[in-house]
């Protein structure tokens, strides 16, 4: 899905798109058969053999987790030999294993990727991916730079100014019109007591 809502913003064909959208789905289909850093090949050997899945699609697989800099794998390619759109699955894959594995919050997982720019991947993908994935998501709760609490409702006009509800007065204020505020922490419940002094 984060890997669709990239590729919104490259301006891929139909036919690249559903080869991009079946690479995902499929990209670590080595795991089935294999240890972590040989299941990208694996897979690849698994995906070019289907005669109704494209060599693109099993190439997005088998390059997942290849870095522009020549330190990913299975074979350490750099540069243009990492196609741009394996990136967009890898730089997917990257934020899903940060924030569902690693548990980080996703402005955080953003912030992290965004340090890859032009080292591990395209900077046109990294871009797509920041114009693309919200860093504050409906649920969260956060803390205001005015010392409120508050929680995230949803995106509307701007993807890095959510609308959020006012815990004390239940208010919403949507931030792209608000530009004087701002987030200032992500809570975990934990952090929520703190703030709170529970």
């Amino acid at each position: 899905m984060i890997s669709l809502l990239i590729s919104k913003k490259l301006s891929y064909n139909d036919l690249q798109l559903h080869d991009l959208a079946i690479g995902c789905l499929l990209h670590d289909i080595g795991k089935l058969h294999s240890k972590e850093t040989e299941h990208t090949e694996i897979g690849f050997s698994i995906l070019r053999k289907v005669r109704e899945i494209s060599l693109l699609s099993a190439h997005i697989a088998y390059q997942h987790h290849e870095r522009m800099d020549g330190t990913g794998y299975p074979r350490g390619i750099k540069g243009s030999e990492f196609l741009e759109i394996a990136q967009v699955c890898a730089v997917a894959n990257l934020f899903e294993t940060l924030i569902s594995v690693e548990n980080m919050p996703p402005h955080e997982a953003i912030e992290m990727i965004m340090t890859q720019n032009g080292i591990g991947y395209l900077p046109t993908v990294i871009q797509a991916f920041v114009r693309s994935v919200p860093p504050y998501t409906p649920g969260m709760k956060v803390a205001l730079n005015n010392n409120m609490i508050a929680i995230v409702t949803r995106i509307e006009s701007h993807i890095q100014r959510p609308v959020v509800r006012i815990s004390s007065s239940k208010q919403e204020i949507s931030l792209a019109n608000n530009l004087n505020l701002m987030v200032s922490k992500v809570l975990t419940n934990e952090g929520l007591e703190k703030e709170l002094h529970i």
